[in-house]
């Protein structure tokens, strides 16, 4: 049996008791007042979306899979969500770039840097102890601020059956008809899950794609070559090449690429100028909420203006300091985007990906 059934409130309570524990693993006893505010913030808005009882389902059949060493990478946006991030479901920490000590929990936050990976590694802490750098700073809203939330996880096409029976067995009982078990060919039959179980990844191909990477010399298997690598094998038909040199720069070239309307001769001269790099542009959702959050707008406004112009809408709402400021030119994209790939899902696709390798590709 992969685990126990428990009723709403004893999930509810084990819940909570599982994200206590975790967060004093990763961030101590007593975190900052930051990181203790967003879990609570998160909690309230999963509350209200009524997914507690699915998250709850999620990390247990996440724990699971780690124990059978199982692939599996959680899709969509939820890696936006750090309540997500501290029960170890999902692999990307949402927080903004920081360096933490894993000894004393100390948290350095770094100003300015676009993504924790970015950072040096030889940053030390009081203790001597040397940091870690992370942080991907992701908005919680992206995946909490819907009307109707859901959750979805890939996971081997093999273990279908398995799945299936436990589900049909376990839970068919009870009517439990929003969770959905989809077989390895991607058929769904419940449409309005909230809770999306897809048996859909080949680990055949994943090792093929891996092997691609191994036949490289040792010397050029770096770090910073293997995201490239990553992000090349994905859409590959519809990469921009241009020289980077840290991964946010990979990244915003493949957000630029999956998203309809950011990249254009404006983009393109914007690059070759050598006075922006590819971070400095529009290339996903979350670049276009922290622009309206630094021009002033609240967060609910600011995510509202940001669902416009990701699908394709524009700005409704422009102040008239945003006109004048030295980012304006940023206005003119946003009316120009016909849709804006999250940040988040490219994130916890490339960790996927390095997780994968680590399992089969030493």
């Amino acid at each position: 049996m992969l685990f126990r059934v428990a009723n709403k409130e004893n999930k509810k309570v084990e819940l909570r008791r599982i994200l206590r524990m975790r967060m004093q693993e990763k961030y101590g006893l007593c975190p900052e007042d930051y990181i203790g505010n967003r879990l609570e913030e998160e909690w309230r808005a999963v509350e209200r979306l009524g997914l507690l009882e699915h998250v709850w389902v999620l990390e247990k059949l996440v724990q699971w899979l780690k124990k059978k060493q199982y692939p599996y990478w959680v899709r969509g946006t939820a890696c936006s969500s750090l309540l997500l991030y501290i029960l170890g479901i999902t692999r990307a920490n949402p927080l903004p770039p920081h360096y933490y000590c894993p000894c004393c929990k100390n948290i350095l936050w770094m100003v300015g840097c676009k993504d924790g990976f970015d950072l040096s590694d030889a940053q030390l802490c009081k203790d001597k102890t040397v940091m870690i750098n992370d942080g991907h700073d992701l908005p919680w809203q992206s995946i909490w601020s819907v009307k109707k939330g859901y959750l979805e996880i890939d996971m081997p096409k093999h273990l279908y059956g398995l799945i299936s029976r436990y589900y049909s067995i376990y839970y068919g009982r009870q009517k439990y008809k929003d969770i959905d078990i989809v077989n390895p060919e991607g058929e769904k039959i419940v449409s309005s899950a909230k809770l999306r179980i897809c048996c859909i990844l080949d680990l055949e191909y994943e090792k093929a794609v891996l092997e691609e990477y191994m036949e490289l010399a040792p010397e050029k298997q770096t770090c910073l070559a293997f995201w490239e690598f990553v992000g090349k094998e994905i859409e590959p038909e519809r990469a921009i090449r241009f020289p980077c040199k840290t991964f946010s720069d990979i990244l915003a070239l493949k957000g630029l690429s999956l998203s309809e309307g950011a990249w254009d001769g404006e983009a393109k001269v914007m690059l070759t100028s050598g006075k922006y790099k590819p971070a400095d542009l529009i290339a996903f959702r979350e670049d276009v909420y922290y622009f309206l959050r630094n021009a002033g707008f609240g967060e609910t406004k600011a995510w509202a203006e940001t669902r416009n112009v990701m699908n394709g809408y524009g700005l409704s709402s422009i102040r008239e300091e945003m006109i004048s400021a030295s980012d304006s030119w940023k206005l003119g994209r946003c009316q120009r985007i016909r849709y804006l790939f999250p940040k988040a899902t490219l994130v916890e696709y490339m960790l996927f990906k390095l997780y994968m390798f680590e399992l089969y590709g030493k």
